[in-house]
Formats: C-alpha cells, structure tokens, sequence
C-alpha cells in the first residue's frame, strides 16, 4: 500500500456539519407555499357538490303508457247557470253549485251505479232526471263505435235498458239495442237515437213508443245522422250529425250517400286462439283523389207529432250549387232557422248561409275564396251568433290580411242587415276558437295564438260594439306582471344555452331565449288517451280537488317546467298557464272553467265573470298526484328557440336534452329527429307532455329533436301555404337544414349517431327525409310507422285540400315529386324501419306494401313489421311497437363502422329482449 494513500483519501472527504441547512429550508419553505397555494385555489375554485348528475329517477318505457302519467283533464260540463256537474274522486258524479262568494258540493250518481255495469256517463236529460250509461263499446273509426245504453232514474235510482219499446212497427224489436248514437234534446227529456244509419225518435226515454225518422240506411253505404268514414275522420271530426233545435222541436241532420264511392279492401286475421279458417274481408267506402265522392245532404225534421214529423231537405246556395261540395258545419240560428256552411270540394270557396226550416231555402251570409289558387280555405268552425231576433248578425273566424305579413284567422263581425263585415281583431294573431259571446257586455271571448309566441295559447277578451272602435284584446292567461324585462309575450329559456357559430353561413341562430299553434291531422307518435269518464281511477288521482287559490302547488321540482314568479287573477299565485286548451261558460257567462295543458302539469280552475274582469274562485283539477310524482323524475331539459334557414324563413326548433348533459364536456349523444309536419300542425307546444321523446331523452340519453317547418300551423296563411301542391318537399328540405346546423353547431352532437322518426304523416316526412339527397352522409337510420307513401292512394278530402287533382290539368307533377317510391334509392347505405297494421282504414297498408316494392326493386334491405288486425294508431301493440324503435335505434347507434361500407340490415342485429 502506498505510504500516501490516506492523504489521497482526506481530499475527497467533505465535514457534514458543513450542509447548506440555509438553502434547504428556503427551498422547503417555497415547496410548502406552492402547494399551500395549489390547494387553496383547488378549494376555492371547486365548485360546490352538486349532488348526483342526474336528480331523480329516470323514465322506463312503460311510464309513457301508464295512466299515473296522463293528467286528468277537465271532466265535466254546465247544467244550469250555477251548478258543474262532474265526475268525482270516487268515480261517482257530483254537482258543484256556485253561489256569490262560496261553493257547494253534492253527491249526485255514486260509482256503484257505473261499477255495476262497467259502463261510463253518456249524458244527462236536460231536466236532470234521467242519466244515460253506455256500455260494451266496440269500437269501429277514430270517432264512432258501438255500443249498448242503460237509462238511469236520478231520483227513483230505477235502471232501464234502452229500446225501442212494445209499439214500433217496421223493426223487429231485439233488445237490448247496439247503437251508433244516442243524443238528449236540450229541452226535457226526449231523445234521438242512430240504428244501423236509420234515426228513431223517444219523446220520453222509457216510453214504449218509439218513432222511426229515416228509413233510407244501407249499412256502410247510405247513413243519417252519423258521418261517413270521410266526414268522421276529415271534415266533421266527430261520430255525430245531427242537431236539436233549443227548444228540442226540431232536429237538423245530414244524410252520406257513398253509393259510388270506390271500395276500399281489407284483411282480418282473427285472434291467435281463434283464427279464421278464411280471413274476412271487409270493404270500406274510402274516396281517394279524383274519384267519385260520397254526396250529403242537409235535412230537418219536425219532431212535434202534430206536424207528423214533416221532412224538409235543404238546397245548397247558389255560388255552390253546380260543383263538388262538403258540408262543414251545421247548427241552428234560431227556430225554424239553421246555418250550415258549404266548402267547395277543391277547398277555394267556403259560404255560410242561414236556411230556412219552411222551404229549404239557404241564403248567402259570408264567404271566403281562394281565387288565386296559392293555399286552401281551412274549415270554418261554426259561427256564433246574435240573439237579437230581428238580424242574423254573427261573429265568425276568417282570414284577414296584415299587409305584408299576409293573412291570419281573425275575428270578424258579420252585418247581415248592410251586408258588411268588421274585422275586430288585427295584427300577426291566430284566432283558434271562439269561447263566448256576451252581448249584455258587449264581450267576447276567445282563444288565439300570439304574434311572437307561435308555441302558445292565450285566452283573451275583447270589446265589441256598434259602431265599431278598434280595442285592444285583453289577455287573461298572460302573467299579471311581466317577468323580468321581458314583454308579456317573450318566453324566457330555462337554463343558459349556448350554440357555436355555424360552419354554414346561411343558418343563423336567432338566439335561444326568443320564442318568436289545432289543425290538421292528428299528431302522430306515441298516442296516448286520458282516462275517460267513468272509469276507476287509481287512488290518489282524483277527478275533483279542491284547493285553495292562494295556496302555491309549485312545491315539487319539474325540470322541464318554465314557471312565470308572479300568479295570474285566473290561476293564482305561481301558477304559470302558457297554453291554454280549453274554456266553457254557463250560459249567463258569470262562471268559467278554464283548463291549462302547460307547460307546467296541466290544471283546471273555475272563475267569476264581471263586467271588469275574470277572477279565480278555486282551482278544480290540481293533478298534484301528477305533480308530486313528476317531481320526481329525470325528467330532460328543454330548449327551444328560432334557426333561421337558407330560405330566408324561420322556424320554431325544441331540443329535449339528456338530463345528465353537460354542455361544457366533450361527450357526445346520439341525436334523433322526431318528426310530424302535416300541414297546419306543430310539434313544438308548450304543452305538457310524456311521451317517447322524453323516455329516449330521460333513458337512453338520446337528444331528442322537433322542428315545425314550412306549412306548420301558429304563424298565418302565409307561412302555412308555403307547401301547397308540394307537400312533404319542403318539409324535407327545412327538417335536413336544421339537422344539419345542430350537427355543425353543437359540439355535444355525435355526427355519427343521427335518426329520424315519425308516425302517420311523420312517417311520410321520415321517408322523405331518408329519401332526400341532401341527407346522406348526415342521417344513419330512420323509422316510419304506418306512413303515407303515395298521395293518390290516401283520401280525397284531405289529400285535394293540400295537392289539388292528381289529373294533369290540376298537380300531376306535384303527385308524382310528393310520391316516396320515386327517390328510394337514396335510402341505401342507410337502416330504414317500417311498421305498419294490417287493418289500418286511414293509411292502408297498401302504403307500406308500395314502399316495400320499391325498395326490393332497388335491392335495399330494410326492416319491416306488419301488426295483424292492428289500426292506425297500433293500440293494442304499443309496447311492441316502441321497443322495436328503441332496439332499431339502439342497433343503428351501436353501429361505429364506416356506413359507406354497409347498408341496410347488414348494419343491424336481431331483435333482443331490453335491458334497464
């Protein structure tokens, strides 16, 4: 070892106790202050906890069917100036009598009575002694079935079959009856029935004595007193046509002649455990465009057995007398006096007369033309008017232009005697219906839609009086203060909303705050029926609640509620009505039950009239069952305002949005576009609603899309005509566009997960939409239940008001652009679904059938299901039904391969059982 080797080793050794301690508290020092500072801003920043994402309990797809979630509506009706009869908590009926400053209540038939024949409340006589129950109802259309009627004593509680009685010749008397139609007189206790289309008279309903009126019936060909299928379903909306006159002498009816209308044939299978060995084919008398229409004719008989029950038939007037026509409203001006209006078969020409019971003379009132062939003339509801003697003055509802804007349905005075018109309201208003006339007041009340607000309705009042002064309708419904800085009209967003600037130019979002309403088709989709009088209610949903008006029911949270902070003289303290649906008044109009469909749970209230104003006495329908279940539900958020389109229009869109949405994240949610547009309809309401858009949204974290395009109803003529002769072509076109802009503008859409949807003429707009070019590569999938898909083969009526003729004089080329089976090769490298039922008499399944053709044609697989014995609506299999949509969207979103590379089926899966 070198003798040097532990100096070596003292250079390389260093003393500990000289460690820079200094340096290392400072550097310590400075860690602790950083991190003190990190978890101070962590702290501060943090927002706080919110609790769970998404607050109550989500929908399951049974919720949408289950009578717990359909509001209970206004179920009743005025028998006198202070009494409201209805149905009760417990099923019974009860009377609820009005006294200046109080209400009383009193049991009136209890719900044994019903109970014990599984029957519900057709009517009561006039006098109040007799109630009419009905019973084994078999439905036949939309409106109209079948069924057997039991008379109720109301004091002696003695029970009665309804029939034709001991002394009636000309039938053999077999009781009980089945029946299309029973009607009480609006005097006494008489009545009027409908026998396989033949009417018979009862002066008194247990009297043996019955008296036949008609004897001109062919079942399914030639009816009195009850419509066709064309006017049931198209024009009269409703099972009945006839009349009573107010002091129940006379009796106005129609008589439908479809003898040469074309056959329409269909299949019925029979039920599984008892098939029929031979289907049955039945035939239905259905006109469709070009072909012969069924003729009808105005009758009225004299019901006063001194007169032999004399029959006066009614002559159209002149300005219709040599062309096609309908009737579409009937009713009486006074005795011997009744109005009917007269529409043109091509919907250009509509004329209201008052004829006369004597001589069956009709005299012109008013009309209104379409002359220059760019829209229709909508049907007219019936006209209210004076009951001055001397005049047959009337206000009605016609359209009435405001300059540039164009027509709106408006209220407009009708002078008789100088044969001159007032309109008495103005501006960018739809009037929808008119509730009452007070000419003691000079009042007259009505429900409109408003200029900036097309998903609402108002009630309103107005002053009128001679000579004419322009006032300004009064709005009942609206908030007693406006909110915040807002106008009355303006509706306010639920919640903050934000949209990305566009990447397409032409789309600019009006801003989502803004919301700048029946006609037509019925909605199609989910249908979903309230529970009707007479049935047993599930405990907890009573028919009548009482409550005091002061007392705020807005305890509960409803997510998709916008709810005004002020109360209303009609609804009370926070009570926000936004939509109202319907109002009836005694007769003196100084009670009103005012019924509300939203946006919150729908309600009814009853109120006093004065000279100065209308005023809450108490609310009558609460549905707090409703509201306190609802509270607790996810249900999803709502947006709705304006996009405006490359067309220079606007149009009302809604968004339901998952509730657990967060629009500050990156997760994307598949989109589905759910779709109606039938002309003069809208999907986007303030209407409260649980339906499948809120079990896809709540569920299945779908955002849910509706868009009321070109030719939806709420905003005038104008806007409304737009599709005339094209329907279905802009519809399309405005649905792609709005898509298209969600897809591009909000980050939050998966650009891979887009469909489409629709029922009836929903389904129609979904297979144009599908078969439009503009929509490749932006939808994946769509669905169409019980679709049109050809306008020649749907009906005349309704099909000829929108198209015109199919002849090529008339809209050849618009048949033959509107027709699905002409584009359906832009259909491929998409999943398309098609539903149908076999024994639909609105939209046969010969639709589908053609559509089904076509695509084979063109070898594109598609999915179909037909439904055995099923109508339009698919009542009976709704469940099935949509599980089978959920399962096809569900299956197409699952789908992450490029659509390029498959079509059709290949996409898709099989049908499975659904998981929560």
């Amino acid at each position: 070892m070198d003798d040097n080797f532990y100096d070596e080793e003292d250079l390389v050794t260093s003393n500990p106790n000289d460690r820079n301690w200094k340096g290392i508290i400072i550097a310590v020092v400075v860690i602790a202050t950083v991190l003190a500072l990190i978890v101070t801003s962590v702290v501060l920043l943090t927002p706080p906890d919110e609790g769970p994402r998404v607050k109550g309990r989500r929908f399951q797809l049974e919720d949408i069917f289950s009578p717990n979630f359909q509001p209970l509506s206004m179920n009743g009706s005025w028998v006198s100036d202070n009494e409201w009869l209805f149905w009760d908590t417990s099923g019974g009926v009860s009377i609820l009598t009005m006294d200046k400053d109080s209400t009383s209540l009193r049991s009136f038939i209890s719900n044994y009575t019903f109970r014990q024949f599984d029957a519900k409340l057709s009517g009561i006589s006039a006098d109040l002694q007799y109630a009419l129950l009905v019973h084994d109802v078999q439905p036949v259309h939309r409106h109209s079935s079948t069924a057997k009627y039991t008379l109720y004593h109301t004091e002696t509680r003695a029970i009665q079959e309804l029939s034709v009685g001991k002394r009636f010749s000309g039938y053999s008397d077999v009781d009980p009856l089945r029946l299309e139609l029973v009607e009480w007189s609006p005097s006494g206790c008489s009545l009027v029935f409908v026998h396989q289309g033949d009417i018979y008279f009862k002066s008194e309903p247990t009297s043996n004595v019955t008296h036949r009126l008609t004897r001109s019936a062919i079942p399914g060909v030639i009816s009195n007193g009850v419509p066709d299928w064309l006017y049931e379903e198209e024009i009269l909306e409703s099972n009945s046509a006839l009349w009573f006159s107010k002091d129940g002498d006379q009796l106005l009816y129609l008589m439908f002649n479809d003898s040469l209308v074309g056959q329409q044939t269909m299949l019925h299978y029979g039920s599984v455990e008892e098939p029929f060995i031979y289907p049955q084919i039945k035939q239905l008398r259905y006109p469709k465009p070009g072909t012969t229409n069924p003729t009808v004719t105005a009758r009225v008989v004299e019901l006063s057995q001194s007169r032999a029950f004399r029959t006066q038939d009614l002559r159209p007037p002149e300005g219709i007398l040599n062309m096609d026509y309908y009737i579409t409203a009937g009713g009486w001006v006074r005795k011997n006096e009744v109005g009917i209006i007269w529409t043109s078969r091509s919907y250009d020409l509509s004329i209201i007369t008052v004829c006369s019971t004597r001589n069956g003379s009709c005299e012109e009132m008013y009309r209104i033309t379409m002359e220059d062939k760019r829209g229709w003339v909508d049907r007219i509801p019936f006209p209210v008017f004076t009951s001055n003697s001397t005049s047959w003055n009337f206000i009605t509802i016609a359209p009435i232009r405001d300059g540039e804007n164009g027509y709106f349905d408006h209220l407009v005075f009708v002078d008789t005697v100088n044969k001159r018109s007032h309109p008495v309201t103005h501006g960018k208003i739809d009037v929808l219906m008119i509730n009452a006339w007070d000419e003691e007041r000079k009042l007259i009340y009505f429900l409109a839609i408003p200029a900036t607000a097309p998903t609402e309705r108002r009630f309103y009042r107005l002053r009128v009086e001679q000579p004419f002064t322009d006032h300004i309708p009064e709005c009942l419904s609206c908030p007693t203060v406006p909110r915040n800085d807002t106008l009355p009209e303006t509706r306010v967003a639920q919640t903050n909303f934000t949209v990305a600037p566009t990447t397409a130019p032409m789309l600019n979002k009006q801003g989502s705050g803004k919301k700048t309403q029946k006609g037509g088709k019925t909605i199609g989709g989910t249908k979903h029926f309230a529970p009707e009088p007479g049935s047993v209610i599930p405990e907890g949903n009573a028919y009548l609640d009482l409550i005091d008006p002061l007392r705020s029911t807005d305890n509960v949270s409803k997510p998709t509620v916008l709810e005004d902070p002020v109360g209303n003289l009609l609804f009370g303290v926070n009570q926000s009505c936004s939509f109202v649906t319907r109002v009836k008044f005694n007769a003196n109009k100084s009670f009103a039950t005012i019924e509300c469909g939203g946006p919150s749970v729908p309600f009814v209230t009853l109120a006093s009239v004065t000279q100065s104003n209308m005023r809450l006495i108490q609310t009558i329908q609460s549905n707090d069952a409703l509201r306190n279940l609802s509270g607790g539900m996810a249900f999803p958020r709502v947006k709705t305002f304006d996009v405006q389109l490359n067309a220079g229009h606007t149009v009302q869109v809604r968004l339901l949005l998952p509730p657990g949405l967060r629009e500050d994240e990156i997760t994307r949610y598949p989109l589905v576009l759910n779709v109606y547009g039938g002309p003069g309809t809208q999907l986007v309401l303030d209407r409260w609603n649980v339906d499948f858009a809120t079990y896809l949204a709540s569920r299945k974290d779908f955002i849910v899309a509706q868009v009321d395009s070109r030719g939806s109803g709420g905003r005038g003529w104008d806007f409304q005509h737009k599709v005339y002769y094209k329907v279905g072509l802009f519809e399309a076109e405005d649905q792609i566009q709005v898509v298209r802009y969600l897809r591009d503008s909000l980050h939050f859409v998966d650009e891979k997960k887009i469909g489409v949807w629709g029922w009836s003429y929903g389904g129609y707009l979904t297979a144009m939409i599908m078969g439009n070019k503009d929509s490749s590569n932006l939808f994946q999938c769509g669905a169409s239940v019980a679709p049109v898909t050809n306008w020649k083969l749907y009906d005349s009526a309704y099909t000829e008001r929108y198209m015109g003729g199919p002849n090529v004089t008339q809209n050849y080329r618009g048949y033959t652009e509107s027709d699905i089976t002409q584009s359906v090769e832009n259909f491929d490298k998409k999943m398309f679904f098609l539903l149908h039922g076999t024994a639909d008499d609105n939209v046969h399944v010969q639709h589908s059938m053609m559509l089904s053709k076509a695509l084979i044609a063109k070898k594109i697989l598609f999915r179909q299901q037909i439904y055995p014995d099923e109508a339009h609506s698919l009542k009976g299999v709704q469940l099935h039904v949509h599980k089978s949509l959920e399962e096809f969207f569900e299956d197409c979103f699952r789908k992450q391969r490029d659509p390029g590379l498959i079509t059709g089926l290949n996409q898709g899966g099989q049908l499975k059982e659904f998981e929560d």
